[in-house]
């Protein structure tokens, strides 16, 4: 038989992320979500507060479609697209995605991009 009360329906919290969100990896040492996008580009979403930390694109000539997972038993993310595959683990607690599908150069006039924590850039 059908109850014919009301049903009542609660949101336990959603993150808001601008964008076109394709899939979704879980960073569980980091607590972080890195949501990579249909554009080419990766948001990384704090969970605790749900602030997005940073969001940086990949491919600045087409539109490739990135892929990834994490890869528990190494604790490591790896990231696709058509061109590159990268794999990275983080770097007292800092994961530097920018560079980790950067292809090599195809001339000596092409930009490098280099990433570096602060601590280490003022050791230099």
């Amino acid at each position: 038989m059908a109850d014919n009360g009301v049903w009542k329906l609660q949101d336990d919290g959603y993150l808001n992320i601008e964008g076109n969100p394709e899939s979704v990896i879980y960073h569980p040492n980091l607590n972080i979500l890195i949501v990579l996008s249909r554009d080419a580009e990766s948001i990384v979403v704090d969970i605790n507060s749900g602030s997005v930390l940073r969001k940086c694109a990949f491919s600045e000539e087409s539109q490739p479609i990135v892929k990834g997972t994490y890869l528990p038993s190494y604790d490591k993310v790896l990231l696709t697209d058509t061109k590159a595959v990268g794999v990275r683990s983080d770097y007292n607690g800092v994961l530097l995605l920018d560079t980790m599908l950067q292809t090599c150069l195809k001339s000596k006039n092409n930009v490098v991009k280099l990433e570096m924590l602060v601590s280490e850039v003022k050791n230099l």
